[in-house]
This record gives structure tokens, C-alpha cells and sequence, in this order.
């Protein structure tokens, strides 16, 4: 299938409480004394500053003092304490998949909701996975918001605003430790660096071995670990009767891949052929890790941005520009024999060498020695039979958005913006032969083989895609009566998407392995991508680039009753966007040979 595009529609109602949560959103630095009135809440859900009873969104916030009373440090943290919100990450450090009322971010695609840190929106997807130095408070909202946020925020949003220097020198510094080797530190510095002139920096770092540990490289920092460093420069500074914001972020973690482990519940195999492991009581069953290849996670991330904000007699214009460079790719383990790439060989054959040599007898591996006795293969063996994979995903993009809010102390309340988005992604999944203990191991795309038995690649899958996104957006809210808003948000996306192929022709259209599969052994080469295999004149002629456009109109509509100052109750209808992709190039041709042409669209 080449493209999908998703659209979602939701039909809410709520009560909104300034006090009734657990956490608040408030605007002061400090708790509040015994006896002293509770700060308002105030949120910026609607990119403008609100009373969260005004809002009509479910949003859940958290103050700089929730965020340290809770020990919050990662978005893993918050996410758990908000309801109806859950996160998984299992594959890489950036691959952090969020559920927001059970809408899923897909693993390789785009976020399903909007990220937006201090203004300015996120476009990469892996933007949100990384430790939260120096941030004042969070807001979470749920339900579609693409009337303001545009496309992708199908499921809600995530609002993250970072501490502001003041005129006056401040500084917050953390140190702690804990199990499994964890050392961490942060630091925050800010004040006036001149006159009009306020700067900070900030920094981090945390270290860990991670909870598991690997009984085939006998080590304890090569399943989970990490280590993560980044540090962030700011500078605020008046211009044209406004401010200017200019902030840098630098970062770079090294951490463990596709941490995965199995156990099996299949109770008829393990009747039929006698044996328990095939259907253990998952609560009872020992994991234990045996990759024979340490996996390295590696990501770099620079950002920079230049907002503005102004106040002028029709209303306050916002402006940013934004660049983003992340770099991430990881060299780990091939899945559980590889399935069949390399079991067929002789050596994968041979059972006898099995626990000398890390071979094994497809697909089960038992030996008397070591950690192996009486265990079914995980799904990332102890074996050099399931290869390695390698896995990039690099992405460039820049932003620009452009906006002015009337202000808010008037009956009827507006905004206008539009927006502009160039989003360049390189993706690779590329897999090939493992030479064993003492080979050396190419963290790149593709790895030629030669007489010494690197990890020639063959199999990949190797794309560029590039999207360029345009939008302009609106909100009009009026209140109907002296306590009842009416607001209508629109929003127009148009999105153009295209990829080009980088898989090599000729002679770099072949695997690169001859130990790789019986059918080499018999004569006939295999190529390197499943589309080559399947129309052998683009090993020649390449793969064709590809394109596709999309666009959408994206309604909100609502109508909040405010009760109280405390109080209020709210309907809305909003309807939420995600434009469509493209698969890596041949995985249509690997569906279609191996599920039996069930894959009716292109590659």
C-alpha cells in the first residue's frame, strides 16, 4: 500500500475544573502559602493565554511545582499520571509511541498528535522523547485539535513551555544517582546578560546501565542502557516595541535497541510435541537476553528557532522560524533466525557446532551449556544464524509560522495565521550476514561484502521522503451571553509528499552474503530489495520516484458555560487530520511474495 490518509472526528462534552484535579497549571514559581488564595490556572490550549475554565478542550496541566513534587524528568512520567494517555517505546531511544484515547502513533510514521514547545511547533516525531531540562509546565489535551494545530493532531496535543530568564540572576541545580549505575545532573543558569538584554543556559545528563543484563556477552550495560547529554543556549532581547526569542538546543544520546523478549503460549505445540517450553506461565518464565551482537542507539539532535512577539493596535502578531537536524540510526541483532535468511546455510545447519560456534538448528536452539539449557529461542538470539539489522532515520525539516490574536478582554475574540513546513526524512531497514565473534560490524545502509566477512548487506530498503506542508488557519469566539462562548476554528492544509529510492543497481542490486540462502548456493544470486526480485529491470533502470498530494479542511466547533470561576461545562465537535505516506520502496513486493499477493496497491 502506498498511501493512507486518517481522519478523525470527535464529538465531545465535559466539565471543566480550575481546582478539581490533582495537578494544576499555575503561573507562579511558588507554592502557595497556608491560608493564601490558589493560583489561577492558565493555559495556552488555544495559542492565546486562558483561564483553563475558558477553554473548552479536556486538558490536563502540570505547574514547574507539580512537575517537581511528581519528579517528573521524562515525558514517560507525565504521560503516566494523566488518564487516558499511555506511551510504549521498545525498538530505539526516538521510537516513544503515544496512545491518546486510543489513537496510536505508528511506528516509522508521524506523530498522532501536535508537540509544541515554548510556540513553536514540532515537526519530528522523535522531538519528544528526551529529558525535560528547565520546562515550566505542561499541558496535555485530548481529542482532535488539526482547527489550530493542523495536521497530525488527531489525537490531541502537547504543550511544553521552558523556564524564561528574568533580569534577576537565578540558578537550579540537581544531582542525584541510583540502581543499575544511574548518575544524573541538570543545571539552570539565567539572568540579565545586558541591558533589554536576559539569556540562559541550561544543561544535562543522565547515565545508566539499564536493568537487564545480557548472559551471552556476560555485561550489564548492553541491553537497556544510556547515556544522554544536551544543553540549550537562550537569549531574550526587546525589538521594535517587542521581544525576540532565539534559542539553541544540542543534544546526544547513546542508548540500547529493539529490547525485546518472549515467552510462548502455545499450549497445543507443547502438548504435541511434549515439551513445556512452549507454553510457560509468562509470570514464572526467567527472561533472559542472549543477543550475541551489543546493540548501539545512536542520536544527535540540533535545534534553533527565532520566535517574536509584538503587541500592536490590532492585536499581538506571533513569528517564528525553526530548523531541526536529528541524526539516529541503530546496528543490533537480526530477528530470531533471521526468518530462514541464513538457517538454511551448512553452518546454521550443522547442530554439532551449535554451542561452540553460536550456530543453531532452525528454529529451536537447546544446548546443555551455558545459559541455553531448556530455553525456546528469543526473538534476538545468541546466534550469528539471524544476522544483524541496521535501522536510519534521519530527518531535516524547517518551519515558519505567522499569527495575530486579538486581545482577549473583548466579547468578540479572534486569530489568523498561516504556516509553512519542509520536512526532509532519510529511512533505512537494512539486514545482512553476521561474521560472529571478532568480525567487524559497518553501521551503514550498505556494506559490500569482501574477503573478510564484514556484515554484508543483503537485504534494504533505503528511501527519501520529502513533505511540504502549507496551511492557513482561524478562530472566531463570541460571547453569546455573559458566561457562554460560542467558537468556531478552521483550518486548510495542503501537503505534497514524494520519495526517491536509493538502492543500489547493478552490481549493488545483489545481496552481498554467498553464504546467503540455498538458492545462491544453487546458482541463482538473490537481489537486494524484495521490488527488484519482483520486476527485475529496475535492478537496471532503478526505482521510479513517487508523489502524492493531500489536503483537508479541518472544523472546530464549540460551546463552553462557565459556572463558576471554578467551574464550567463545555461541547465540542472537532475534526482531525493525517495525510497519508509512503512504504519503503519493495515492502509491497515482500507482502506480495510471501502472504500471497495480498497487496493490491503500489510498493
Amino acid at each position: 500500500m502506498s498511501f493512507l490518509s486518517h481522519r478523525y472526528t470527535l464529538l465531545a462534552a465535559g466539565i471543566t475544573a480550575a481546582l478539581a484535579a490533582p495537578t494544576g497549571a499555575a503561573l507562579a514559581d511558588s507554592a502557595p502559602t497556608v491560608g493564601a488564595e490558589l493560583a489561577e490556572i492558565v493555559v495556552t490550549a488555544r495559542q492565546r493565554e486562558e483561564k483553563i475554565t475558558d477553554v473548552p478542550v479536556s486538558v490536563q496541566a502540570f505547574s514547574a511545582d507539580d512537575i517537581k513534587a511528581a519528579g517528573i524528568e521524562r515525558p514517560q512520567d507525565f504521560i503516566n499520571l494523566t488518564a487516558g494517555v499511555s506511551a510504549v517505546q521498545t525498538a530505539e531511544i526516538g521510537d516513544i509511541q503515544i496512545s491518546i484515547r486510543g489513537i496510536n502513533t505508528g511506528r516509522d510514521a508521524e506523530t498522532n498528535f501536535a508537540f509544541v514547545v515554548d510556540g513553536v511547533l514540532q515537526t519530528n516525531p522523535s522531538a519528544l522523547n528526551q529529558e525535560l531540562n528547565g520546562v515550566s509546565q505542561i499541558e496535555i489535551l485530548k481529542g482532535p485539535q488539526g482547527a489550530l494545530y493542523g495536521r497530525n493532531a488527531v489525537a490531541g496535543a502537547m504543550i511544553i513551555s521552558t523556564r524564561k530568564p528574568t533580569d534577576k540572576f537565578e540558578a537550579d541545580i540537581d544531582v542525584g544517582a541510583g540502581d543499575y549505575g544511574l548518575k544524573k545532573a541538570s543545571v539552570w543558569l539565567g539572568g540579565a546578560v545586558a541591558d533589554g538584554v536576559k539569556g540562559s543556559v541550561s544543561a544535562y545528563m543522565r547515565k545508566t546501565n539499564g536493568q537487564w543484563t545480557n548472559s551471552r556477552l556476560n555485561c550489564n550495560d548492553c541491553v537497556d542502557y544510556l547515556d544522554e547529554k544536551g544543553v540549550t543556549g537562550r537569549l531574550m532581547f526587546d525589538a521594535a516595541g517587542g521581544t525576540i526569542d532565539v534559542k539553541a538546543k544540542a543534544s546526544k544520546v547513546t542508548a540500547g535497541a529493539i529490547n525485546f523478549n518472549a515467552s510462548l503460549a502455545l499450549a497445543e505445540i507443547a502438548s504435541v510435541l511434549g515439551n513445556p517450553v512452549f507454553s510457560e506461565n509468562v509470570n514464572n518464565h526467567q527472561f533472559v537476553y542472549l543477543n550475541n551482537i551489543k546493540p548501539v542507539n545512536e542520536q544527535k539532535n540540533a535545534n534553533f528557532s527565532i520566535k517574536g512577539e509584538w503587541d500592536t493596535s490590532l492585536g499581538k502578531v506571533t513569528s517564528y522560524v525553526a530548523f531541526n537536524d536529528q541524526k539516529n540510526q541503530f546496528l543490533t541483532d537480526g530477528t530470531s533466525a533471521a526468518f530462514y535468511l541464513y538457517s538454511l546455510t551448512p553452518a546454521c545447519q550443522d547442530s554439532n557446532n551449535a554451542a561452540s560456534s553460536g550456530s543453531m538448528p532452525p528454529p529451536f536452539y537447546y544446548s546443555a551449556n551455558g545459559p541455553f539449557v531448556n530455553s525456546f529461542l528469543p526473538p534476538y538470539s545468541g546466534t550469528s544464524c539471524d544476522g544483524y539489522q541496521y535501522q536510519q532515520r534521519d530527518q531535516k525539516d524547517s518551519s515558519f509560522e505567522l499569527r495575530i490574536a486579538s486581545p482577549g478582554n473583548q466579547p468578540l475574540r479572534w486569530l489568523a495565521g498561516i504556516y509553512y513546513g519542509d520536512i526532509k526524512r532519510h529511512v533505512v531497514v537494512s539486514q545482512g550476514y553476521d561474521p560472529g565473534a571478532g568480525g567487524s560490524l559497518s553501521a551503514q545502509a550498505f556494506v559490500p561484502y569482501s574477503n573478510g566477512m564484514t556484515n554484508s548487506t543483503d537485504l534494504e530498503y533505503n528511501d527519501d521522503f520529502q513533505s511540504k506542508v502549507s496551511a492557513v488557519f482561524g478562530q472566531l469566539a463570541y460571547d453569546v451571553a455573559p458566561n457562554v462562548e460560542a467558537a468556531l476554528a478552521l483550518r486548510y492544509d495542503s501537503e505534497k509528499r514524494s520519495v526517491d529510492n536509493l538502492v543500489g543497481t547493478g552490481a549493488n542490486a545483489l545481496a552481498q552474503t554467498p553464504l546467503f540462502g540455498a538458492a545462491w548456493s544453487g546458482g541463482t544470486q538473490p537481489y537486494i530489495n524484495p521490488a527488484y526480485t519482483q520486476d527485475p529491470t529496475l535492478a537496471t533502470t532503478g526505482i521510479p520516484s513517487r508523489s502524492k498530494s493531500f489536503s483537508q479542511l479541518q472544523p472546530k466547533l464549540s460551546l463552553n458555560w462557565k459556572l463558576s470561576d471554578d467551574f464550567s461545562m463545555y461541547a465540542s465537535y472537532g475534526y482531525g487530520f493525517r495525510s497519508g505516506g509512503f512504504n519503503s520502496t519493495g515492502s509491497a513486493a515482500t507482502v506480495n511474495q510471501w502472504y500471497g499477493n495480498l497487496c493490491l496497491g503500489q510498493s
